[in-house]
């Protein structure tokens, strides 16, 4: 369904640090697009970035997410057909991942 993407990630953030001493910082415009989403999935989909980063970082840090409008054209080099985007960046303090385990990330 069409839904706010802002409030989207705030809740899920927030409930997703619900106890941890982690803080999230938000870097979303007020004009952010709305979009055609599956709340539940995207739900699901922030909140298990936001857990990983706040596990990667046990005594304290600092998640900063934004997003932004995007449109994409036959210009760009991104594989998705032309229209307009929402993008969403998460990024952590956390220790990351190391190397060796690179090539398994997406392993369940």
């Amino acid at each position: 369904k069409v839904t706010s993407i802002a409030q989207l990630i705030k809740d899920s953030t927030d409930f997703a640090l619900r106890g941890s001493k982690v803080k999230a910082e938000f870097s979303i415009p007020y004009d952010l697009w709305v979009a055609e989403v599956d709340e539940g999935q995207i739900n699901q989909v922030i909140s298990n970035i936001v857990i990983n980063a706040d596990q990667a970082m046990p005594k304290s840090g600092l998640i900063h997410l934004s997003a932004k409008n995007v449109v994409v054209g036959k210009e760009n080099a991104l594989p998705l057909p032309k229209g307009n985007y929402v993008e969403i960046v998460i990024k952590d303090d956390g220790i990351g991942i190391p190397k060796e385990y690179f090539s398994r990330i997406f392993d369940p």
